[in-house]
């Protein structure tokens, strides 16, 4: 697989093309962000792309793949789409996830339309949203928030325990990782997030920022009981 990629500064350079559009102009570049099939990509980005914007058209009801009225729960059907497809067609890696290039790639040329419906507001490109914060690229935080909270290696079992969050757990997730990603203790707090009926919005971030602290001086991994106890231990501080 030949990972393209585009750097922030071409990208502000698109953005900038974009936004310097007349009326007329960008309504019919949004007619060409809507078709199937776009020229300037390869075969490997035209599939996906098709992919994507079939996932698109199902969770939003409509043909309009710049529909505007998206919610967490498409957030995460295509979440969920994105993470199969990228692994088990294209060959994706953690470690190839990591590149933020590839991702703004993807979502300034290969699925612009959809880029557009999710995020666009008073500006035609939400560049935080697109490229200009690592953090903040959508998709990437997408296929993150599902491998950290894959369950048996089930892209089922892994939607269930996530169907009941919300938006911002995502960020949650991804925003209070400490010292770096402990893959299988973010796996333990979703599912026992998951399986934690009425939630609330904010549990999950108290218990991950007690983690983060914790982790200063334990070890989950040699906690008594496992990594489970201690996910068990997190959550009853928190009043779970």
């Amino acid at each position: 697989m030949n990972w393209m990629k585009m750097s922030k500064i071409e990208a502000k350079s698109l953005t900038d093309s974009l936004n310097k559009m007349d009326t007329d102009t960008f309504d019919r570049q949004l007619e060409e962000w809507s078709l199937d099939k776009v020229s300037g990509i390869s075969d490997d980005y035209s599939k996906l792309r098709a992919y994507l914007y079939g996932a698109a058209r199902k969770y939003t009801g409509t043909d309009d793949v710049c529909y505007q009225h998206w919610d967490y729960s498409m957030d995460l059907k295509l979440a969920v789409d994105l993470y199969r497809y990228t692994v088990q067609s294209m060959g994706m890696t953690p470690a190839i996830a990591s590149e933020d290039d590839i991702w703004i790639y993807i979502h300034m040329k290969v699925v612009p339309g959809i880029m557009y419906a999710r995020w666009a507001g008073s500006e035609r490109v939400n560049a935080k949203r697109c490229w200009s914060i690592g953090a903040r690229l959508w998709f990437k935080s997408l296929w993150w928030y599902i491998y950290l909270s894959m369950q048996n290696d089930s892209l089922d079992e892994t939607y269930e325990i996530l169907k009941n969050n919300g938006s911002d757990d995502i960020y949650q997730l991804l925003d209070r990782k400490g010292n770096g990603y402990r893959v299988e203790l973010c796996r333990s707090i979703m599912r026992r997030y998951g399986n934690t009926p009425n939630h609330g919005k904010i549990l999950l971030k108290r218990v991950l920022k007690l983690n983060v602290l914790n982790c200063a001086t334990i070890v989950p991994e040699l906690y008594d009981g496992g990594l489970d106890a201690y996910v068990e231990m997190l959550f009853n501080r928190c009043g779970a």
